[in-house]
C-alpha cells in the first residue's frame, strides 16, 4: 500500500510540474496547464500523507548549557547548532 501511494504521489508531483515546462515550450495551452496542475496537486495532497504517516517527526530538545553569548537550539537527537551555525563546543 505504501509503495503504491509513493508511486501515485510521485506521478502527481510530475503532473504538477511538467505542464509548466510544456506550456513554456509551446506544447500545450494555458487551460490544460491549469487543470493538469490542479489535478496533480489535489492527488499529491491526498496520496502523500498515506506513506508519510510513520515518518519520524522533528523533535525539539530542551536548551542546555545556556551561556549569555551563544544560544544553542536542540534539534533532533544529538545535533545542536548555535545562531552562527557552528556546532557546540565539546
Amino acid at each position: 500500500m505504501k509503495n503504491l501511494a509513493k508511486i501515485i504521489s510521485f506521478l502527481a508531483l510530475v503532473a504538477s510540474l511538467v505542464p509548466s515546462f510544456l506550456y513554456f515550450s509551446g506544447t500545450i495551452d494555458h487551460a490544460a496547464v491549469k487543470w493538469t496542475t490542479l489535478a496533480g496537486t489535489i492527488i499529491w495532497f491526498i496520496s502523500t500523507p498515506l506513506w508519510l504517516v510513520n515518518a519520524k517527526p522533528l523533535t525539539l530538545q530542551p536548551i542546555r548549557n545556556l551561556s549569555p553569548r551563544v544560544v544553542y537550539l536542540g534539534i533532533s537527537d544529538s545535533m545542536s547548532v548555535n545562531f552562527r551555525g557552528l556546532p557546540p563546543p565539546g
